[in-house]
């Protein structure tokens, strides 16, 4: 097992810590101490990847992809300002739509459909139920067990 130290980055409770030589791929939790000496080993829950469940490390993950939304960025205060209208849609991508074969839409299929769809029923927004890490899809993914995280395997079924 590897050591380090680990900092306090601000007054918002958040502490942070580096560990050189790491690469994509590499497997990683953390342990802590509390103030009565127990000892816990813990997940990132800001990991960007983590284990498919049973199994609960994280993993290190390197995302490359270059967004090309400099357009929609520029104008999209005018479209979420207040007082502007909103219809939200509430979805859990897990349940919404299935392929034929039983195959959960990946976030790729979805962006296919997904638009259009919301569109032509006049929504202007989507609320996604939890898609951070959950350890049982059913559960719609209320008890995360990180933030921000993808299965390994949901990588490959994204791209």
């Amino acid at each position: 097992m590897r050591t380090t130290s680990i900092r306090k980055w601000d007054s918002s409770g958040v502490w942070e810590g580096f560990i050189p030589d790491l690469h994509p791929g590499a497997i990683y939790k953390y342990a802590i101490e509390s103030h009565n000496g127990m000892k816990l080993v813990k997940a990132d829950p800001y990991a960007r990847m983590c284990e498919h469940p049973p199994m609960t490390a994280s993993i290190i993950w390197k995302d490359e992809y270059e967004w090309t939304d400099a357009s929609w960025m520029k104008t999209r205060g005018d479209r979420n300002r207040i007082g502007a209208p909103v219809s939200t849609y509430e979805m859990h991508l897990a349940s919404w739509r299935r392929h034929p074969d039983g195959r959960v839409y990946s976030y790729r299929d979805l962006a296919e459909v997904l638009p259009t769809y919301l569109s032509q029923l006049g929504f202007t927004h989507v609320e996604f139920m939890p898609i951070m890490e959950h350890p049982y899809d059913p559960s719609w993914g209320y008890q995360i067990t990180g933030f921000l995280r993808l299965h390994a395997d949901s990588v490959h079924r994204m791209i």
